[in-house]
């Protein structure tokens, strides 16, 4: 999971729950902070991806959208994007 800033209230209610659902389906959560930064989401993305991890979750600013590059690369690792504006990379949409 990325997120921008783990220290608002918001994101660490968000984070506490996807940990617990989780944990409940035999996953663990890798908790990447981005920071606001967006050379750092991409590492962080980039890392994740080669990690292998079994899904995505993305919850970081909508001015600092993730490489398309980066995701193209790995076409088959399942990804949400929350609480973000359209995605202009390469991805199906479930809004409806």
């Amino acid at each position: 999971m990325l997120i921008t800033a783990s220290t608002n209230p918001f994101y660490s209610e968000l984070v506490r729950g996807v940990e617990r659902s989780c944990f409940e389906r035999g996953y663990s959560l890798v908790l990447c902070n981005t920071e606001g930064d967006e050379q750092r989401m991409n590492s962080n993305l980039e890392t994740l991806m080669q990690k292998r991890v079994d899904g995505l979750l993305l919850l970081c600013t909508e001015t600092h959208q993730p490489s398309p590059e980066i995701m193209q690369r790995y076409p088959s690792v399942p990804t949400v994007m929350m609480d973000w504006a359209p995605f202009d990379g390469d991805s199906e949409s479930d809004s409806g």
